[in-house]
């Protein structure tokens, strides 16, 4: 059970890292039109100007895979936890 969801959350990561990785590339190309520079303005350290472009830093993807990894594995860990204290008849039975 533990091996499904490691090959699962694998290609999970994998995809979600190639999509997200397209958006940013596009969004660092063409980014999204937003604001005008006259409307543009800054609260708290987050700046609005005129518009939304991306920025892929490798620290991110760093963070966002291991978590995702070991929410999964925990998460896993429940079914297979309880599926390793069946009997083998018993769980057959509830099947």
């Amino acid at each position: 059970m533990l091996a499904q969801a490691g090959w699962l959350l694998g290609i999970g990561v994998a995809l979600g890292l190639g999509v997200g990785r397209a958006i940013v590339v596009y969004l660092e190309r063409v980014g999204i039109p937003g604001l005008d520079a006259a409307a543009a303005f800054s609260v708290g350290g987050f700046s609005i100007g005129a518009g939304v472009t991306g920025r892929f830093e490798p620290g991110q993807l760093t963070f966002a895979t291991g978590t995702v990894l070991v929410a999964g594995m925990l998460a896993a860990l429940i079914p297979a936890w309880r599926a390793w204290r069946l009997e083998p008849v018993e769980a057959l039975r509830h099947r």
